[in-house]
């Protein structure tokens, strides 16, 4: 059913009802309103006035175009409903192809990395304080105190230390402001690194003023 079909069945329809009753007013009429027809088929024997078989027929187009409309819209209803089903399946799809690649990204940038810390106020001959006096305090934004972790601090030669980060996203600390700290359990002096750049493996830390 396409839609020259949806639209001629009715206005023909329409036309033919015109006809039939045009024929009580117009000149034309006076030629088929007085005329019949007779049908006999089927053994039903049955004579009517040609205005009527025209009105009937009219009615006839009119109902069969109605139906040809309804049919189509509930078909195109139904292409319409499909079509969306299949784009939403298709966004969900993507989306989680989007959201395995993510993880899978943030999988590869996700490692232990070992970074080594120098003191700067260490004067030349003066020993540093015992590793093992000394905790590794890492924020991921140095706004946001809350979100902390602690290490544990390794000698690295005479006066450097050594702390492992471990599960650290390069990408994560790429979009933040992260800061470290040194503290010194015993007298509970701190260092800080005036920047802390993830990329950079040797990593200077000033006393915290």
């Amino acid at each position: 059913m396409n839609t020259f079909s949806q639209v001629i069945f009715p206005i023909f329809g329409i036309v033919m009802i015109l006809i039939a009753l045009g024929a009580f007013f117009l000149p034309y009429g006076n030629r088929i309103k007085d005329a019949t027809q007779k049908f006999d088929a089927f053994g039903v024997k049955m004579e009517i006035s040609v205005v009527t078989a025209i009105i009937l027929g009219g009615m006839l187009f009119c109902g069969v175009g109605l139906y040809i409309n309804e049919y189509g819209y509930k078909n195109d209803a139904e292409k319409l409903t499909g079509q969306i089903t299949q784009k939403e399946t298709l966004i969900n799809k993507l989306q989680s192809q989007m959201d395995e690649k993510n993880e899978r990204i943030n999988a590869l940038t996700t490692q232990n990395i070992t970074y080594h810390f120098v003191l700067d106020d260490l004067n030349p001959g003066t020993p540093p304080p015992p590793a093992s006096s000394l905790i590794c305090i890492f924020y991921k934004n140095w706004r946001d105190k809350t979100d902390s972790a602690v290490y544990r601090v390794f000698s690295s030669g005479a006066s450097a230390f050594k702390v492992t980060f471990e599960n650290l996203s390069l990408q994560q600390l790429a979009d933040a402001a992260p800061a470290v700290y040194l503290y010194d359990k015993k007298s509970r002096k701190r260092w800080v690194s005036q920047s802390f750049n993830p990329l950079t493996p040797t990593i200077t830390l000033s006393p915290e003023e």
